[in-house]
């Protein structure tokens, strides 16, 4: 196969465990390589940063393999000289008639002028923090003119740093150069802060959508059963790695006036919360009954701390902030609250006689 052909940019190819069988003379040229050295038992991965080979083993192959196709890795390859040459590469695989990984197609382009953009931006943040103290001062302004929000903001700034602060950490550790075994450690901390900071981020999306609904709500009549079902299943990621198990309560069916996709949003987000805070094993127990006050659906963890619980009967509260952990500041209850606020309903959380916790949302008669 002939490397160099018409399209632009670096290109080799590889066997399945990285041996360079190819390269075209555009990488050669970039990366000041000779052809024999590379092909005489070099591999691709032998081209890369430390930090690039730690990406290659655990990221890149495995979803190469898994999907024959990854696009756009942001790496940088090591010039013969010693030096650093920032590129994007995209790889493929080929496999041969029996499926078996056969071989491996990477292509680069040059990245210098996207890293000068970085550079840029990074510029920029420097001069965004020196006037800080301006901005605090109109953030003080706005928590003025609107609690409820300032509070928000405030639970979120903290909650953003907390996540993003150890991703920078570990990973410049892992820059630094780790043992391997405490690279797979540093891994896991960075992927698991990554993963609670992506939930963050979707909560709060959900609660500023939440938020700017307007009333009268669009009113459906909806099985009870059916809207906790649904709601479990958007919640089932969460719960799944939480191992938090859900069972529904044994009675009738009951019916109720509400917006589905509000209601829906509100109960999967109180579950995902409990999943946040609940040790691993514990139990939901979810059943409704028609009350005095109007529909009642409730949602039960015995395993839940009185201490947690009372951390989260005011969410968004400023109070202790900064000693909260990972698990978050309650962004789902409020989520919770609001929606059934929105429904002229409610949402009580009750001590039960085993010392856990319950969730009592309340629908008022006629929805």
């Amino acid at each position: 196969m002939d490397m160099d052909g018409d399209a632009p940019g670096g290109r080799i190819s590889t066997r399945p465990d990285g041996s360079i069988l190819q390269a075209n003379r555009t990488f050669l040229s970039w990366t000041g390589h000779d052809e024999a050295t590379l092909l005489a038992g070099r591999r691709f991965q032998d081209l890369l940063t430390a930090a690039g080979r730690v990406f290659h083993d655990l990221r890149y192959l495995p979803a190469l393999l898994l999907g024959g196709l990854v696009e756009e890795m942001d790496l940088d390859l090591l010039r013969a000289d010693g030096q650093r040459l920032p590129v994007l590469a995209s790889a493929r695989l080929l496999r041969g008639a029996e499926g078996e990984p056969e071989r491996i197609l990477l292509s680069f382009t040059l990245a210098t002028e996207r890293r000068h953009y970085e550079e840029e931006l990074l510029q920029a943040r420097r001069r965004a923090e020196a006037a800080e103290a301006e901005a605090r001062q109109a953030l003080l302004a706005a928590q003025s003119a609107n609690a409820a929000k300032g509070r928000f903001l405030s639970a979120m700034q903290h909650e953003f740093r907390t996540p993003i602060g150890l991703i920078m950490g570990y990973g410049e550790l892992l820059v630094m150069g780790a043992a391997p075994a405490q690279q797979r450690e540093y891994l896991t901390a960075i992927q698991d802060a990554a993963g609670r900071l992506l939930h963050l981020v979707d909560d709060a999306a959900l609660y500023t959508e939440v938020l700017a609904a307007t009333t009268p709500l669009h009113l459906t009549t909806m099985s009870i059963g059916l809207l906790t079902r649904q709601a479990t299943q958007m919640a089932a990621v969460r719960l799944a790695d939480a191992g938090l198990r859900v069972s529904a309560m044994a009675g009738p069916d009951l019916s109720a006036a509400m917006e589905p996709k509000l209601m829906r949003d509100g109960i999967a987000s109180l579950m995902r919360e409990l999943a946040s805070h609940a040790p691993t094993g514990a139990r939901l127990e979810v059943g409704w009954v028609s009350g005095e006050g109007g529909l009642e659906l409730t949602l039960c963890c015995e395993a839940l701390s009185p201490e947690v619980a009372a951390r989260l009967q005011d969410p968004l509260s400023a109070e202790n902030l900064h000693r909260r952990s990972l698990e978050g500041a309650g962004l789902g209850i409020a989520i919770a609250k609001q929606v059934m606020e929105l429904h002229q309903g409610s949402l009580r959380l009750e001590s039960t006689t085993g010392g856990g916790t319950l969730f009592r949302l309340t629908l008022p008669r006629g929805g």
